[in-house]
């Protein structure tokens, strides 16, 4: 289980996963993802045509990619059997079939645009749909830990109450990762509150942050009127110098 923290807004994750109050339960890696040809694996929506523009920053520095998350339902085919849209992954029974994708991105020095198509894939009987935007730490391994960036309203999951869910703009803290027992996690990346629970920032480099910057939540919720959002990753470590 993922260590967590209270604050003001709810529940925000330590380090290796950025999130607030509500999220999706699980942020599955490419190789738990379904793959073409595969039962159930989602069909493209010929008719797909709602896009979110992503802009931001992402240092080169920082070894990040950029993931696009999709999920079924796992009980919208109940006449299939409890196996129907889903699949056993780690400690719970049958959680939902995942899909996860890497996010194409333009990039021009340390700033990168990008697209995310809302409706990309046609629901079908297993009620896919778009959880969406997770990054993932990368090491000499491939893909490791990561956490949500942007996800995309779900009523049933997220209440009526759209005033609770930050939207707009995430910026996310990174820094080297001095604990030598993990080498599978070259940085640590939060939202700043966070960030500093587990590592050592310099007060004086925190002041020299944008209030904004300091007090932002690190994740942000997409709806149906959402067109564009922004995204920053800042290292820490290349501030430090400056």
């Amino acid at each position: 289980m993922q260590p967590s923290i209270r604050c003001a807004s709810g529940i925000v994750f330590l380090s290796w996963v950025v999130s607030s109050c509500s999220h999706p339960s699980h942020t599955p890696s490419p190789s738990e993802s379904i793959q073409p040809g595969e039962s159930d694996y989602p069909e493209i929506n010929p008719q797909g045509s709602l896009m979110v523009t992503v802009t931001g920053v992402l240092p080169r520095s920082l070894p990040i990619a950029l993931n696009l998350v999709h999920s079924a339902n796992p009980r919208a085919d109940a006449g299939a059997g409890t196996a129907a849209c889903s699949r056993q992954l780690h400690s719970e029974e049958h959680p939902a079939l995942i899909l996860a994708e890497p996010l194409r991105i333009e990039r021009e020095g340390d700033r990168f645009s990008a697209s995310i198509p809302v409706d990309k894939y046609l629901p079908g009987r297993c009620d896919w749909r778009l959880e969406g935007l997770k990054y993932q730490l990368l090491n000499s391994g491939g893909a490791q830990t990561g956490g949500w960036l942007v996800v995309a309203y779900d009523r049933a999951r997220d209440g009526a109450d759209l005033t609770k869910l930050p939207r707009g703009r995430a910026v996310i803290w990174c820094v080297k990762n001095s604990d030598a027992t993990e080498p599978e996690r070259p940085e640590l990346c939060a939202n700043l509150a966070a960030l500093k629970l587990v590592s050592s920032i310099p007060d004086a480099l925190v002041g020299r942050l944008p209030q904004p910057d300091r007090d932002n939540h690190g994740v942000i919720w997409i709806f149906p009127d959402t067109h564009s959002v922004e995204i920053e990753f800042h290292d820490l470590d290349s501030q430090r110098k400056r």
